[in-house]
């Protein structure tokens, strides 16, 4: 199993100097990192629960599976709404970390290593979607074939749950983008982007792309 993004950012190399500063006596502020691995633990959501395999057979397996879907439905909306209220919480904390101590070479070179492990993750959900659909498409056939009774009812719910697949990739990608957008604003070598963003248009941003 591979290590997980959390620990990866842990091992970096900014974090273990710290580390080592902090241990000589140096008076280093640690919220910058706190905010980082915050940042980062969130990319450990769980994946989408995969489309369940109906039986045809009867009407009460069809009952049970329809009963079934809601549930991973509900589920699923469940956790991608946390996901999109916690990004927004911790695009906020970033804001914040990074607008009372000055960022490092160390800390923008983890950011930019942060886009990749989140745009890596939306790659991984594009091809989860892309294959559902063809899941899908097969499924409902197969229903229109065995149930035609309950075929449009079936379709619906798939419907829903791709609809909810697309939409995880959407937040994701957004929140790739306010961490760009944090980065540009607060890079210590980037000083016209920091002087013209001001924390009223750091917070209409952020609020922004949650909408």
């Amino acid at each position: 199993m591979e290590r997980c993004e959390a620990d990866q950012l842990r091992s970096c190399k900014w974090l273990d100097k710290q580390q080592c500063a902090r241990k000589a006596g140096m008076d280093m502020d640690v919220s910058i990192d706190h905010a980082l691995l915050e940042a980062a633990a969130l990319q450990r959501i769980g994946d989408p629960p995969a489309i369940i395999r109906p039986f045809f057979d009867a009407d009460a397996g069809f009952a049970a599976m329809k009963e079934s879907n809601q549930k991973q439905i509900a589920s699923l909306r469940a956790s991608l709404d946390k996901y999109e209220r916690d990004g927004q919480m911790i695009l906020h904390s970033l804001d914040t970390a990074f607008s009372e101590h000055e960022l490092s070479g160390q800390h923008i070179s983890s950011l930019n290593r942060l886009v990749e492990i989140i745009e890596d993750r939306a790659d991984k959900y594009v091809a989860l979607y892309r294959k559902s659909q063809k899941e899908v498409s097969t499924l409902v056939k197969e229903c229109r074939r065995l149930s035609p009774a309950h075929a449009s009812d079936l379709k619906a719910d798939f419907d829903v749950v791709l609809g909810l697949y697309k939409r995880e990739i959407d937040v994701i990608l957004i929140y790739a983008d306010g961490v760009r957008f944090l980065r540009g604003k607060h890079d210590p070598t980037n000083k016209v982007i920091a002087k013209t963003n001001s924390p009223q248009d750091t917070v209409s941003f952020l609020e922004a792309l949650m909408d």
